[in-house]
């Protein structure tokens, strides 16, 4: 299989390898002509991609100009001007440039010189390394937006020292090649494209790739991504960078730029990439924070959803406490219409039935009184004035049994002569509490008056009943009697 070049086309022509045991040394580099069937490559959709041409007989194949001379003793060129306008052109044929190895890739390098740099691929598979200083001979790779050199002999010419990279950043590189574009000139000193650079620049994220892997990189002033592109072994070393870190970051340089129409003039970068040749590229300048855009996500949801089960628990304790404020408000209601059902019986059962008995009294002295020869009015009287003290009895402790009778800052004598002084009954009824003696005092079972004795003294139970003997009337302190 040859590679022909006419003009600025390249094609192929197929030809039989038993005329040419060695087609490289005897065709390379020369001018021939061919003859043979002309046939296309097409792609899926039927597009025409290139032309080829198929050789029957080695005869067909004839050398019109042989090599200008062995690989190696072509004309030198500078780096920086192997595709740029000449009066004197170096046409088709190859030529040879020198430089400096700053990126190695299968199948090829890139070569720098100052601010200056190609992409070489090679055909002889002669090793090299980065620092090497090489000397190329190859034909001009017109394919990208910037030349280059293909099927490219080499010889190492000396081992040199690592280069320094060049401190440029991004947005500096996309200033020099819009400028350039625009004015229609080359870009001074150039435009770094192939070229090892290092810069300053933000970690925006971390990929994964089965080659190794990418870091995309924010640089300041520039639209276009920024890409660090590494392999398995260096990825490994850098993925724990996190995100958000400040990195320098010192690799080979390359300008992808495409152009939104068919106008050349309106070519535009649209990323730039940068090859890591080892971990020690990428050094960090500013660890990024702990608190990461997804662990902020993460703790703003968590707070979130503490909030909203907090506010759902407020607002059931909440509940909870108006419904037993609710059941507290209604067993307190029913206790009280209790107790005013006790009380009312209380009154219907003594006091009104004493004041019935009263009136019952009064009647029957108005009608004595009324009929002058009946001596019994008196006698009515004394027992309407008992039953009335009676009732006065009752309707006290009645209202003694609603009263609680404030003892808080009192001594016990205190408290307990305030307790005999309600006891004490009506006026005219004695009653007193002595420290240090016993105290005899009326005595009352469930709050009734008990009956006296014969002689006027009350009956006094024995001291295990727990009461005691006063003078007027008798209390007792004890378990009511039945």
């Amino acid at each position: 299989m040859l590679a022909l070049e006419r003009g600025t086309r390249r094609f192929e022509a197929r030809i039989p390898q038993a005329g040419h045991p060695d087609p490289n040394v005897s065709l390379v580099d020369a001018r021939v002509r061919l003859v043979g069937s002309a046939i296309a490559a097409f792609n899926a959709r039927g597009e025409l991609l290139y032309p080829r041409v198929v050789v029957m007989d080695a005869a067909d194949v004839q050398v019109v100009e042989p090599p200008p001379c062995p690989p190696f003793e072509t004309r030198l060129v500078p780096l920086a001007d192997i595709a740029t306008f000449s009066p004197e052109p170096v046409g088709a044929h190859r030529l040879r440039t020198r430089g400096t190895v700053n990126y190695v890739f299968p199948g090829g390098f890139y070569l720098q010189a100052g601010p200056a740099g190609i992409r070489v691929e090679t055909i002889d598979g002669t090793p090299v390394a980065v620092n090497d200083q090489v000397e190329v001979a190859g034909f001009v790779d017109r394919r990208g937006h910037a030349a280059g050199l293909h099927h490219a002999r080499v010889r190492v010419v000396g081992r040199g020292t690592a280069d320094e990279p060049l401190a440029i950043a991004p947005a500096d590189v996309a200033r020099l090649f819009n400028d350039a574009r625009q004015g229609g000139t080359a870009a001074t000193p150039g435009d770094y494209d192939g070229c090892l650079v290092t810069f300053a620049a933000r970690l925006a994220d971390v990929e994964r790739t089965p080659s190794g892997g990418w870091f995309l990189l924010a640089a300041d002033g520039v639209d276009a991504d920024v890409m660090a592109r590494m392999d398995q072994p260096t990825f490994a070393q850098l993925e724990t960078i996190r995100p958000g870190s400040c990195v320098q970051v010192t690799g080979l340089l390359q300008i992808e730029a495409e152009t939104p129409s068919a106008v050349w003039s309106e070519l535009a970068i649209t990323h730039f990439t940068v090859g890591l040749r080892s971990a020690a590229d990428v050094r960090v300048l500013q660890a990024a924070s702990w608190w990461t855009p997804g662990r902020l996500t993460a703790l703003a949801a968590t707070l979130a959803t503490v909030v909203a089960g907090s506010l759902a628990w407020v607002a059931l304790l909440r509940r909870q406490v108006e419904m037993q404020s609710r059941r507290d408000a209604a067993v307190e209601f029913q206790a009280t219409l209790r107790e005013r059902s006790r009380l009312a019986a209380n009154l219907h059962d003594t006091i009104l039935q004493t004041l019935a008995g009263v009136l019952l009294q009064l009647d029957l002295c108005r009608r004595s009184v009324s009929a002058p020869a009946s001596d019994d009015a008196g006698d009515q009287l004394d027992v309407a004035r008992r039953m009335l003290r009676h009732a006065a009895v009752d309707l006290r402790g009645s209202v003694w049994a609603l009263r609680t009778q404030p003892q808080a800052g009192r001594s016990f004598p205190e408290s307990l002569a305030a307790v005999v002084q309600h006891f004490a009954g009506p006026a005219g009824s004695r009653a007193a509490a002595d420290r240090g003696r016993a105290v005899r005092a009326p005595e009352i079972r469930s709050g009734k008056p008990v009956a006296r004795r014969p002689g006027g003294d009350p009956q006094c139970p024995s001291p295990r009943g727990g009461s005691a003997c006063g003078r007027g009337r008798a209390f007792s302190f004890g378990r009511p009697q039945r």
